[in-house]
């Protein structure tokens, strides 16, 4: 075998491994781009079918289902004006300004990022007897929502930037970009998503956090949960009526006791984190309003809450 047959074959192989490499292409992380993680994601489906267009460009929902109504009654405090005119959902331009030269999207349009998020996930509505629409992530994350004696802000409150300092965190090694992370907003999937967890939103902070973890804690919030809307009047599931749900805060069969308990019991399932954005304070929360429920008496909730602490 001559030296240029030798040297053409090296060469060969050499070209096959960088063909393979590209191939085989960058990680899955760089494959997926922002767009496609917002398209995952539940601010891509704010108005999802002609339907929905129509329903949520109404005043009270368009203010965060629009991106007209979120800039115009968020971000600049002005009274509705709905409908808005060829609105859109909440696109890239909803949270963000217009780009500068090569670049398509500007800087965030709430200024600081931390703001760009309360505005919607700090809204109640609507609280009919038979209706209720409640964002209420805010009221947990700051510890101010509950109707109690309970008050205490979560660390997390503390975060510079906020939400989206776990919800928009890069999804780690291993880590599906495309279902958690950066713009799909999850730092972990529910329903019929496959199950992911994106651990790096919590270890910045956190020594240890794994998917066993976050869900142990949650199942805990959860029997509390269940155990606060077992001792709560019924109705049916507006969403499926198969099922019966505690009766909504606005309800005029509830008394003073169980309106304010049906509004704690809201407000920890409409924030959908089962105790993650503010642990102590759901928890005590939760203790105290099912305290006042067996008593009847709201000042001898904390004595029970000190009681159940060691369950």
């Amino acid at each position: 075998m001559t030296r240029t047959t030798v040297a053409l074959r090296a060469g060969f192989a050499l070209f096959l491994v960088f063909l393979l490499a590209g191939l085989r292409g960058p990680s899955v992380q760089a494959q997926v781009s922002i767009r496609q993680q917002w398209q995952a994601s539940p601010h891509a489906r704010s108005m999802d079918t002609p339907e929905e267009r129509e329903r949520m460009n109404t005043a009270g929902c368009a203010r965060c289902h629009t991106a007209q109504g979120y800039q115009h009654e968020i971000l600049a405090g002005l009274e509705s004006a709905a409908p808005y005119p060829e609105a859109t959902g909440l696109t890239c331009m909803a949270c963000h300004a217009e780009g500068e030269g090569r670049r398509r999207v500007g800087p965030i349009r709430a200024g600081a990022a931390r703001d760009a998020c309360r505005g919607c996930h700090d809204e109640l509505v609507t609280n009919r007897p038979n209706s209720l629409s409640w964002c209420s992530q805010w009221g947990i994350f700051e510890g101010t929502g509950g109707r109690a004696q309970t008050t205490s802000a979560s660390a997390h409150s503390q975060m510079e930037n906020g939400c989206i300092t776990c919800h928009m965190a890069p999804a780690g090694d291993g880590t599906d970009p495309s279902l958690v992370g950066g713009h799909t907003f999850r730092v972990k999937t529910k329903g019929d998503l496959p199950r992911a967890f994106n651990a790096g939103s919590c270890l910045s902070c956190h020594k240890i956090m794994t998917g066993e973890i976050l869900a142990d804690s949650q199942a805990q919030l959860q029997e509390l949960l269940d155990e606060l809307g077992a001792m709560l009047p019924q109705r049916p599931d507006p969403e499926d009526p198969s099922r019966t749900v505690p009766r909504f805060p606005a309800d005029p069969s509830l008394s003073a006791l169980q309106a304010r308990a049906s509004h704690n019991y809201w407000l920890v399932e409409k924030d959908g984190s089962l105790g993650v954005h503010n642990p102590g304070y759901t928890r005590n929360l939760l203790l105290e309003t099912i305290g006042e429920l067996k008593t009847g008496e709201p000042d001898l909730a904390e004595k029970i809450a000190a009681e159940s602490s060691g369950r």
